[in-house]
């Protein structure tokens, strides 16, 4: 395949074009003084008869031969140079992508050696540890997920890649790459090095810690997992920054609250009332922040809380005549004009509203029992309380069913 010609995209490319445009000029020059010299032989004397005519073409001939080796010799240097830092590049790219290999095969063995920890029973001896538990929770969520880095990194390279591949394979113009480019190349390669090291790193020290795990602890089939360990430090840590957060919402108050009494100790006349209004709503912007991020924890863990209730396959069973796929609309008589849902279905959330099923004891109980349906009702079915001791039990499901069900709504295990 014949070679393209070379893109003039660099500073060493102008470098090449000055030095032929110097030895064409001097080919030209050459040329000349051959004339001048042929030209002056014969001074003032006719040329002889048999003067060799053709020696004045082939020394011209000769000369542009030679400029054409020039012009090709250094076209051929170009073409070599801008192939090898082409194939350093390449090389550099090369090097890049044999460690996101690793990195990517050190993130499988964090799948099968450390997430497997959370429901095995070494994971259960670490659980029962407080101190490895905490050392343990403060690794794992310490780690860099590898694989996001890996995929986004890959695409880089390969955008980077693209016009250098073209070239090096003869289906585009060779061109001397940026600076730059060698340099990103040897960044991704030191960057993809240190994030390996860091996952080998905290492989090993969870590793390590599995060693020294108590040999004496036998895990007990129901003792806690360590999934279940680490949920449960979670709640305590955010319990803790809620107790500091209350401290810190006090001391703002009890500060506020001597400010105030020393201001009135030094006359509130002699204080600049622009000052004691802005102090004033620098401490309610305090209290009001704390207080709001309080409330926001307490929310989020409520809601995890919730969420995970409603997503227990046990505590959906218990609700069965709603969740239940049927054709039975509650609250609907089942006389004359009764319309089925088709296809079956959930229980509709506005319907249980409309029933007023999440207000009313009662009709939760009714709703839930199918008390006047069993002709038409194809729902799973409670069975009616017969004593107080079942009311309760019913009146705490009343309760977490009001609480679960826009979840379940939101889950789709509730038409809308």
């Amino acid at each position: 395949m014949a070679e393209t010609p070379i893109e003039e995209s660099t500073p060493r490319s102008e470098h090449h074009r000055r030095w032929i445009l110097i030895a064409c000029g001097a080919v030209a020059v050459l040329v000349v003084i051959a004339v001048l010299v042929r030209v002056v032989t014969w001074p003032g004397e006719p040329r002889p008869a048999d003067a060799p005519l053709a020696e004045l073409p082939s020394s011209v001939a000769d000369l542009a031969a030679n400029e054409q080796a020039i012009l090709q010799s250094v076209e051929n240097e170009r073409r070599s140079v801008a192939r090898a830092k082409l194939a350093e590049v390449r090389q550099a790219a090369d090097t890049v992508l044999a460690g996101l290999d690793e990195l990517e095969q050190e993130g499988q063995h964090w799948k099968s050696q450390v997430d497997s920890l959370l429901t095995n029973d070494i994971g259960k001896k670490l659980a029962a540890n407080p101190q490895h538990l905490k050392a343990f929770d403060a690794m794992y969520r310490g780690r860099v997920p590898v694989q996001p880095f890996a995929r986004n990194k890959r695409s880089l390279i390969s955008v980077y890649m693209e016009p250098v591949d073209a070239a090096l394979n003869g289906e585009a113009a060779l061109f001397e790459p940026e600076s730059t480019l060698l340099e990103q190349m040897r960044t991704d390669a030191a960057e993809v090095r240190k994030q390996l090291e860091q996952a080998r790193e905290a492989r090993g020290s969870i590793e390590a810690l599995c060693r020294v795990a108590d040999p004496t602890v036998q895990p007990q089939r129901l003792a806690p997992t360590l999934e279940n360990a680490l949920r449960q430090l979670e709640a305590g840590y955010a319990a803790e920054q809620a107790a500091q957060l209350a401290a810190v919402r006090d001391r703002v108050e009890q500060e506020y609250r001597e400010q105030l009494a020393a201001t009135e100790a030094r006359k509130l006349k002699e204080i600049n009332a622009a000052q004691l209004a802005r102090r004033e709503a620098e401490l309610e912007g305090q209290r009001a922040a704390i207080e709001s991020e309080t409330k926001l924890i307490v929310t989020q863990e409520r809601l995890k809380r919730l969420r995970k209730l409603a997503e227990d396959a046990s505590i959906q069973a218990k609700y069965q005549p709603f969740l239940a796929k049927g054709t039975y609309v509650i609250g609907q008589r089942t006389g004359t004009g009764y319309q089925p849902t088709e296809p079956p279905q959930p229980v509709s959330y506005n319907t249980l509203v409309t029933a007023n099923v999440f207000t009313d004891l009662k009709r939760f109980v009714s709703a839930g029992c199918g008390r006047g349906t069993r002709t038409r009702n194809d729902r799973p079915r409670w069975a009616y309380p017969q004593s107080e001791e079942d009311w309760e039990k019913y009146r705490a499901m009343f309760e977490e069913f009001r609480e679960l069900a826009p979840i379940w709504l939101d889950m789709g295990l509730l038409a809308p």
